[in-house]
């Protein structure tokens, strides 16, 4: 009974209004902005293995010497359509200004953006 109340309770903090875009009543779901946010679906010690998206990418990049300044995130909300990204979170704005930060912090070094999709409609 528990189990299928957590269902439950995940399944209504995921879908969005009949719009498509706008959250359920008194929830609020937004990706995780930090580099953690990419690395793995369902952080853990036996989970990582089975749900990484960049984990193992980013780990190699940690090892090699790549640090918060020159390595960051841009996670996006796959449930909505690409077109209601900026509308509603600001989202290509803000990328902007992330690689715009990054040539400027790294001494107006090329920025290399390395992407991946989960899916949209």
């Amino acid at each position: 009974a528990e189990d299928d109340q957590n269902k439950r309770r995940w399944i209504a903090h995921m879908v969005l209004q009949k719009d498509g875009v706008t959250d359920p009543p008194g929830i609020k779901l937004r990706p995780i902005e930090t580099i953690h946010g990419i690395m793995y679906l369902d952080p853990g010690a036996i989970t990582n293995a089975l749900s990484y998206v960049f984990g193992p990418l980013v780990e190699t990049l940690w090892d090699i010497g790549y640090t918060d300044a020159n390595l960051r995130a841009a996670p996006y909300d796959w449930r909505i359509p690409p077109c209601f990204l900026e509308k509603r979170d600001g989202y290509f704005t803000k990328l902007k200004e992330k690689v715009d930060d990054m040539v400027t912090v790294n001494e107006n070094k090329k920025v290399v953006i390395v992407a991946h999709s989960l899916g949209t409609r």
